[in-house]
C-alpha cells in the first residue's frame, strides 16, 4: 500500500439501500414480515407506526431510504426472534 493510502483519511463505503428499498428481495421480504402476525405480539411496537415507516421507506429517495435501512432490519429482526421464540405465547 502507499502511504497516502495508509495515513489518508478513512473514506466510508455506504452500500446501496436494501431493507428499505421495495424493489430489492430484502425490504419486500421486510414489508411481508411486517404485515404477519407476530409484529401483533411485539408490545414494544406499533404496528401502525411500523408499517407507515416501511411504506415511507419504500417511496423515500434513495438517500432516505440509506439512513431508514437500520430502522427496517431492526424491525425486521424483531419480527423474526418473535416467531423463532414466541416468549409472549
Amino acid at each position: 500500500m502507499t502511504a497516502e493510502v495508509l495515513s489518508g483519511p478513512k473514506r466510508p463505503f455506504f452500500g446501496p439501500p436494501t431493507a428499505a428499498s421495495a424493489a430489492h428481495p430484502l425490504g419486500a421480504r421486510i414489508r411481508e414480515l411486517l404485515h404477519g402476525s407476530a409484529l401483533d405480539d411485539l408490545p414494544f411496537l406499533s404496528r401502525r407506526a411500523a408499517l407507515a415507516l416501511a411504506d415511507r421507506a419504500a417511496k423515500a429517495p434513495v438517500a432516505e431510504q440509506r439512513s431508514l435501512d437500520p430502522l427496517m432490519y431492526l424491525l425486521g429482526s424483531a419480527v423474526v426472534l418473535q416467531r423463532a421464540f414466541r416468549p409472549s405465547a
